[in-house]
């Protein structure tokens, strides 16, 4: 069996004008394998391996020195976390899927785009279980009980339906629904977190004395390599504004 667990960068214009939902797969006989290298990364950063607030690697946070790491006024040992998530995100024992949405592109409304992220990612995530004969549970960051509800009843839907296109999708590879707990009682979930976050730093990188060495050290990983990936709109969209 492969888990996959999902995390998101918020669109936020004009900061972030994308949407975008990433995912790690692990197959669940490497879990504790790669559970274990976050758990040493945070021995060596916080000197125990609680799973607790205080204690969760998130990468926004670490970069923009905010909530426990505001305290972390050294540049350099930040951005020497993000650089061993980043090593860890990019090991031989996980697989990484990225779904972008350009929500100023759609006619839909913002709120509605976690959900076609997810329903992407549904897709993608089923067409990489085909592809290596094997099924897949989805485990993500509970923010709140509306979107738990959601997501799970959306799985339950492209279960027996399909995904909502002309031409959508049967999703036959996942299987239960999707199961959320908060990030900070799981490191692959703050794995998850560091993947996307990192991904979206690198590709949407500007130059300066304090990005260079860490953008500089993911394009020297892996973590860009994806198994599947989807863009929207492209081109041929449909229900593109122009």
């Amino acid at each position: 069996m492969q888990i996959i667990y999902f995390d998101e960068v918020k669109y936020d214009p004009p900061k972030q004008p994308y949407y975008w939902l990433g995912a790690i797969v692990v197959n669940a006989v490497n879990l504790q394998t790669v559970e274990k290298k976050v758990d040493e990364l945070a021995l060596k950063f916080f000197a125990n391996r609680k799973l607790a607030r205080e204690n969760e690697f998130h990468a926004a946070d670490i970069f923009h020195r905010k909530n426990h790491f505001k305290h972390e006024k050294n540049h350099n040992i930040r951005r020497a976390i993000l650089e061993e998530l980043a090593n860890i995100c990019s090991s031989d024992l996980l697989r990484r899927i990225c779904v972008k949405i350009a929500p100023e592109k759609m006619l839909k409304h913002p709120s509605e785009i976690p959900s076609m992220a997810f329903m992407m990612l549904t897709e993608q995530v089923d067409s990489y279980l085909k592809s290596v004969d094997d099924i897949g549970m989805l485990i993500g960051d509970r923010e709140n009980d509306y979107v738990s509800k959601e997501f799970a009843e959306a799985l339950s839907h492209y279960r027996v339906h399909g995904t909502y296109y002309d031409y959508g999708v049967k999703v036959e590879r996942l299987v239960d629904t999707v199961h959320f707990t908060e990030s900070h009682l799981s490191r692959m979930l703050q794995l998850a977190d560091a993947f996307i976050w990192l991904y979206q730093f690198a590709y949407q990188y500007k130059e300066s004395k304090y990005t260079k060495n860490l953008y500089e050290h993911i394009c020297n990983t892996q973590l860009r390599t994806l198994i599947r990936t989807k863009t929207f709109p492209t081109a041929l969209s449909r229900i593109q504004i122009t």
